[in-house]
């Protein structure tokens, strides 16, 4: 397996992936700025505040099920074995089921409690209506699981990506038109959920239950929880690195903090989807390149990671410069005056997540390697960076310690794996063909940013659009400008100008702009593996 032809299959697959990924997060991000600028500061830090309750106390009623259920789904499946499968299916239900409503039972009279623990009254409210959450939430997410074990990712899009996301625009739309209380914003969450898990399962009795007989096994049920328990450490760490923030504001400061941590860090999920695109399919095809264990299938496999990284980052850059050069309009404008003041909190957010983007795939290759304990240990790692150092700087700096801490955190994870992957096989991205058109990039940014300033332009709402274009302009011709295009790279474009015009007359100007040769170094690489 060539290079070029994995480059193809992960392009592939990241333009099927990110579809519903975009749509997904776009949804996602307009159902926030909706709430963020109908509600208080004080009311969406609740907010956050009890969603990011009900999602650890979710996760922790799945108990790694998430992971374990596609892996026993997936075995049976392939061998045809339709009883088993139907039995995993619906003891896994049956775990997940009971244990939510435990978890509901628990957050709904603990409530006041953690109401008071939090120092904040207005928190058992939320807490008591977003309990009811936790069932549905998680049967979703079981659901989601299932039909991954019978290879059905468009199940995910359909209810977890798009679907949750659109019944709650629709559901919140009225009742902010209407200007309705607070708690009616609360209810439509729990609706929307509700409203997905309905539709779910009769998505669910068509296309499965109709062909496996869900049943309980109680033999499966331990071989379920022992797989999947462990998993279920690994899971709360990681997500810890996305949690922290929150959950140390919610007990450090007040509510108005925990908003404006929380509308930034919104935004920025966008930033890795390019990145997550392409992975989507990287991990199979690494592993399937790693399984070669020739030197041409190791010169491949870091061929495919520079390849990966660079275009995801060069598709990243843009979000990534506009976000650092406009950051006071950008909040002022999304979610209102009251947010005037978070523009470094997006700033220092935007550089925590672009991170991974700049490093690449890291963890992934280190996966495909085998190499699973130093990811575990990376993951741990930034849980505990996270927490230290958001219990340090948030009572001095707040919204803007939370944001430091997870940034820094984030830093350091994808320092130690990529540290890690370079020591153990040699891998990194910083070829020339990355870091040029990556600093090109980002002075030709800085040089239009620093002409608009001085000419004295009064920047209206146009302008600002116009300069994040051109940003994007400058990122997206920056490799052809830098002539840093591979033959990876040209031949991706060819097959995509090929498909849509049925010419390939303007790569072929490019290629010879780039002074590409027939003697690559992809080619090369691939004769001395075949030697």
């Amino acid at each position: 397996m060539n290079a070029e032809n994995s480059f193809k299959r992960v392009v592939r697959g990241g333009v099927l992936f990110s579809i519903g990924t975009l749509l997904a997060k776009l949804l996602h991000l307009a159902t926030g700025i909706i709430i963020i600028r109908f509600l208080s500061p004080e009311e969406y830090g609740l907010v956050s505040l009890g969603f990011t309750s009900v999602a650890l106390l979710a996760l922790f009623s799945i108990l790694g099920l998430g992971t374990g259920i596609p892996q026993f789904i997936a075995r049976h499946h392939g061998k045809k074995n339709n009883e088993l499968v139907g039995a995993v299916a619906g003891t896994s239900l049956f775990i997940s089921l009971w244990i939510s409503l435990s978890c509901a039972t628990f957050l709904y009279f603990c409530a006041p409690y953690l109401a008071d623990y939090f120092q904040k009254p207005g928190l058992k409210q939320v807490l008591e209506i977003f309990s009811l959450m936790i069932p549905a939430t998680v049967l979703v997410e079981v659901f989601t699981a299932i039909f991954r074990g019978i290879e059905n990712p468009k199940a995910k899009v359909l209810f977890t990506d798009i679907g949750a996301n659109l019944i709650r625009m629709l559901l919140l739309v009225p009742i902010i038109f209407l200007s309705l209380e607070f708690k009616w914003i609360l209810w439509a969450y729990v609706g929307s959920i509700w409203v997905v898990l309905s539709l779910y399962l009769l998505y669910m009795s068509y296309n499965f239950i109709s062909r496996f007989r869900l049943v309980v096994s109680g033999v499966l049920s331990l071989q379920l929880l022992s797989f999947s328990m462990p998993l279920l450490g690994t899971s709360l760490m990681s997500n810890l690195m996305g949690w922290g923030g929150t959950l140390t504001l919610g007990y450090l400061a007040s509510a108005e903090e925990v908003a404006f941590f929380n509308a930034p860090l919104r935004l920025v999920s966008i930033i890795p989807i390019p990145l997550a695109a392409l992975v989507f399919l990287y991990l199979p095809i690494a592993t399937k390149i790693v399984e070669g264990k020739s030197l041409g299938d190791r010169n491949t496999l870091e061929l495919l990671y520079i390849a990966t990284t660079k275009w995801a980052f060069i598709v990243t850059l843009p979000l990534l410069l506009y976000f650092l050069t406009d950051a006071e309009f950008i909040v002022g404008y999304l979610f209102g005056e009251k947010y005037h003041d978070t523009a470094n909190v997006l700033r220092v957010l935007t550089i925590g997540f672009a991170i991974h983007s700049l490093l690449g795939p890291n963890g992934m290759t280190l996966i495909s390697y085998g190499n699973t304990r130093i990811v575990f240990i990376a993951t741990i790692l930034g849980a505990i960076s996270i927490m230290t150092l958001c219990l340090v700087l948030v009572p001095y700096y707040g919204a803007l310690g939370a944001a430091l801490g997870t940034a820094a955190a984030r830093l350091v994870t994808n320092i130690f794996v990529s540290f890690y992957l370079y020591k153990l096989f040699g891998i990194h991205p910083f070829r020339a063909e990355y870091v040029k058109p990556v600093i090109f990039t980002i002075f030709a940014s800085i040089l239009c940013v620093m002409i608009l300033k001085l000419s004295y332009v009064i920047m209206n709402e146009l302008l600002h659009l116009l300069l994040f274009f051109l940003i994007g302009l400058l990122a997206l011709l920056s490799p052809i400008v830098t002539r840093s295009m591979s033959s990876n790279d040209l031949e991706i474009l060819r097959s995509v100008e090929n498909r849509l015009w049925g010419k390939t007359h303007i790569v072929n100007r490019i290629s010879v702009w780039s002074c590409q040769k027939d003697t690559s170094i992809l080619k090369a690489s691939l004769k001395s593996g075949s030697d």
